[in-house]
């Protein structure tokens, strides 16, 4: 497992690089307040950003996205039952919603896709 860890980080450094890149402007962009007239910058534009952009530069499944889905969804369990902040976990279940919406989009996708294969 660790050999094909290492193996993917190695083929796809390029692509590492431009998402984490383009991740760190956002923020930038955000904190310095850019564009804020035209287009709000706010942090779930950058999560839907990150996760459309993982599709296209890091070759994100409907697996991935469902990845995501569920452990933000735990997350936001963990946040209302044991730390009890509300706040935090409507903000992480609404990230999991997305993630799950882009996941089943995803799983259309790879549907209709294996069926022009056949």
């Amino acid at each position: 497992m660790k050999k094909r860890v290492r193996e993917w980080l190695v083929a796809h450094q390029l692509q590492i690089a431009l998402f984490n890149g383009f991740l760190m402007l956002l923020i930038l962009l955000r904190s310095a307040g850019y564009f804020e007239p035209f287009i709000p910058i706010t942090i779930n534009l950058i999560f839907i950003s990150a996760l459309v952009l993982s599709i296209f530069l890091l070759g994100t499944n409907s697996k991935g996205a469902a990845a995501i889905a569920l452990i933000f969804w735990m997350l936001a369990g963990f946040f209302r039952v044991f730390l009890k902040i509300d706040v935090w976990a409507e903000r992480t279940a609404l990230y999991a919603f997305e993630a799950l919406v882009i996941g089943v989009f995803l799983l259309i996708i790879e549907a209709i896709s294996s069926k022009r294969t056949k």
